[in-house]
């Protein structure tokens, strides 16, 4: 059997178009992106496979990996009070589906991420100091502000009136692996990543 090109983009919306003739084209993933009062999160590039591997190939069982190291891993920035915990929850699709999925109607997806908060300002430089969560863990809690050494920082800043909390910055990297890709029926293959992000505890 002749295999079929995918083409394979993981944006806002995990959609997989795989047409009757040889292209599979523009796959993508909605996040859903949820935050608590206070919380800012960056508007979600795309993540796409095509970047990687222009050519994904039906009936091949192969599989295409972006890594963190790899320049097609979404950055996304959370701005919140610097001295706070944040919590994220990320809850991903096992796989694209077609038509409420069946045979030959869905494709294999594993999403990884991991997060830097070292309070610099650009995510690619904070790419570096990145700590990649394990696979099979949904939430991470998380200072704003990491400490690596040193004494513990003062208790927060008591609010009054004409006090602004300080904000900081801190980044989610978000990559995975898609596949092993099999004979998948020609169609729109859906999936939704959930983001969401509040203060931890009591904060």
């Amino acid at each position: 059997m002749n295999g079929r090109s995918i083409s394979a983009v993981l944006t806002a919306l995990l959609m997989l178009i795989v047409t009757g003739a040889v292209e599979l084209s523009a796959q993508r993933i909605d996040f859903g992106v949820y935050a608590s009062a206070g919380i800012i999160i960056d508007q979600i590039e795309p993540l796409n496979f095509n970047d990687k591997q222009s050519n994904i190939v039906t009936n091949s069982n192969s599989s295409v990996t972006i890594s963190i190291t790899d320049q097609q891993a979404v950055i996304v920035g959370i701005t919140s009070e610097g001295d706070k915990d944040i919590t994220v929850t990320i809850m991903s699709p096992s796989e694209l589906i077609l038509d409420g999925g069946g045979a030959n109607k869905s494709i294999p997806f594993l999403l990884r991420y991991a997060y830097s908060n070292v309070a610099v300002s650009d995510g690619l430089a904070a790419k570096s100091s990145a700590i990649e969560v394990p696979s099979g863990f949904t939430s991470v809690t998380m200072p704003m502000n990491r400490r690596t050494a040193g004494v513990p920082l003062p208790p927060p800043t008591p609010l009054h009136t004409g006090y602004t909390v300080p904000t900081t910055k801190a980044y989610l990297y978000l990559y995975g692996v898609l596949g092993p890709v099999g004979s998948v029926n020609a169609g729109i293959y859906t999936g939704t990543i959930d983001i969401s992000v509040e203060y931890a505890g009591n904060n």
